[in-house]
């Protein structure tokens, strides 16, 4: 199966210490998003959309993607995620998932205990060179959420949270540049068009266009 360009793009970054292997692969890159929703409202609070489980209490499908080795061996791996119901004082993580990797379980359930956006240590994995299948499955169906996740051969590398550092960070790792892509000419641009999405209405010749936001 060929690998999206949106996540070959993702792979590899890694000599910068003794040949150590680096892999970002964030949510929105997942070729499938079972049921899980991309929430791309809170970008300039937390850095970039994330994968939500919103289910009403009944656990949604999983959502996977795949990624590249080229060594292979022992990778530290960490989750972005976040305890929204510790932010509101309600313990016992109520959107709690876990990640597998090649269908095998990595770590504990994850998205429990911290009420701020944090890279949560996964474990170690052995992994062989060549193209992985990495999935999230939601285990309670009460808003879940997933950013990112992060692999790493390089012993002791714990990633960012810093928002000031993880911006960069991600753009190194991602080879992506700070300018904007020139994207072509356009009749019509919509910006901050939100879930509730675009209403065009056409009034014989009067023409009428509103962005509803959430």
């Amino acid at each position: 199966m060929e690998i999206p360009k949106v996540i070959a793009s993702m792979l590899l970054l890694g000599t910068a210490v003794l040949g150590a292997e680096k892999v970002l692969l964030e949510a929105e890159a997942f070729s499938e998003r079972g049921n899980w929703k991309l929430d791309t409202q809170f970008i300039e609070l937390m850095g970039s959309p994330y994968l939500l489980a919103h289910g009403m209490g009944q656990p949604v499908g999983p959502a996977s993607g795949q990624f590249s080795l080229e060594d292979g061996g022992d990778y530290q791996v960490w989750v972005r995620t976040v305890d929204w119901s510790e932010q509101v004082g309600r313990a016992g993580g109520a959107g709690q998932f876990e990640l597998s990797i090649d269908g095998k379980k990595v770590g504990e359930s994850l998205g429990a205990g911290e009420p701020s956006w944090t890279w949560q240590s996964v474990g170690e994995v052995t992994l062989a060179a060549g193209e992985r299948t990495i999935s999230i499955k939601d285990l309670t169906g009460f808003n879940g959420r997933f950013d990112a996740v992060y692999l790493s051969s390089e012993e002791g590398d714990e990633p960012p949270n810093d928002s000031k550092i993880l911006s960069q960070w991600r753009r190194d790792l991602l080879g992506l540049s700070k300018e904007p892509t020139e994207a072509g000419e356009f009749d019509l641009v919509v910006v901050g068009g939100g879930y509730g999405g675009m209403e065009y209405r056409d009034f014989g010749g009067a023409q009428w266009l509103q962005g509803c936001l959430d």
